[in-house]
């Protein structure tokens, strides 16, 4: 996040002055992807630079003793200048104080994306969400803005919950119980599993539990952590022969500079839950 300094030929959606966010994921706005709200891959996304071990040394960054620099994509996350492409950036209401801003772009839009982008949570649903995180939390608000009536965290943290409340939580499970135990808490609230279950770690492990938390018929899970490497999920077919499914969640499934908009308004209006 910060303040426009200069804008190079050709740039029209922002100018010096402007309040912006900066986001991992392009949008350029008219490519088939970006123009579908099926896709938030942008085809000037290479999603190697989401990996620190593909990613390309960044074009905009000094070398640091005589070697290249890389970055999480691409961002200059704890520099006091970047260089950003234009369908990188997007505006935001001034009134936002830079500190929230801050958060906008990838827990903010992640979680939220997740629940209202990537599930489509629907008005009276139940929600699991596994890891009470930054990003959980936020699924935990993009569920309650969604109208889901029983909003269900899973943590091995018990002293997130007030905090969570205020995101939309409305039960707690505590994640040391254990697995079966966590399973059966969860189905006894949702009459068998909930309709929509969010894992947020990144765990190969929770992520089989949170398919096994969603409903046999209709249960939809969505992985929204990103693992540490390329660990298998182990499940058996049997698992999604009577309906369920699971979708992988890239920054929300939000369009970076279309739905960053729409939820900075949404902060300035209220309707958010208090960020930071």
């Amino acid at each position: 996040m910060g303040v426009v300094l200069e804008c190079g030929p050709g740039v029209t959606s922002v100018k010096p002055g402007d309040h912006v966010v900066t986001s991992s994921v392009p949008e350029c706005g008219t490519c088939p992807r970006c123009v579908s709200r099926r896709s938030n891959l942008c085809v000037k996304e290479d999603v190697t630079k989401f990996y620190p071990d593909g990613s390309p040394p960044s074009p905009h960054l000094r070398r640091l003793g005589g070697g290249p620099v890389r970055v999480l994509c691409q961002g200059a996350t704890f520099s006091n200048h970047a260089v950003a492409d234009e369908d990188l950036v997007a505006p935001i209401p001034a009134e936002i104080p830079l500190h929230v801003a801050s958060v906008l772009s990838c827990a903010v839009i992640t979680g939220m994306g997740a629940a209202l982008f990537s599930a489509d949570v629907q008005q009276g649903s139940t929600v699991v969400v596994f890891g009470l995180g930054g990003v959980g939390l936020n699924v935990l608000d993009g569920a309650r803005l969604a109208g889901a009536t029983r909003i269900i965290g899973v943590d091995t943290n018990p002293s997130k919950v007030e905090v969570a409340r205020r995101f939309g939580l409305t039960d707690f499970i505590d994640a040391r119980r254990g697995g079966s135990e966590i399973l059966a808490a969860v189905q006894a609230m949702t009459a068998g599993g909930a309709d929509y279950s969010f894992e947020c770690v990144g765990d190969s492990k929770v992520a089989e539990l949170a398919v096994e938390a969603s409903h046999p018929n209709w249960g939809k899970t969505v992985l929204v952590g990103s693992p540490s490497g390329p660990e298998p999920m182990h499940l058996p077919i049997r698992s999604f022969m009577l309906g369920r499914s699971v979708v992988g969640s890239l920054l929300g499934d939000a369009k970076p500079r279309t739905d960053m908009a729409r939820i900075a308004q949404w902060y300035v209006e209220g309707k958010l839950a208090p960020i930071i």
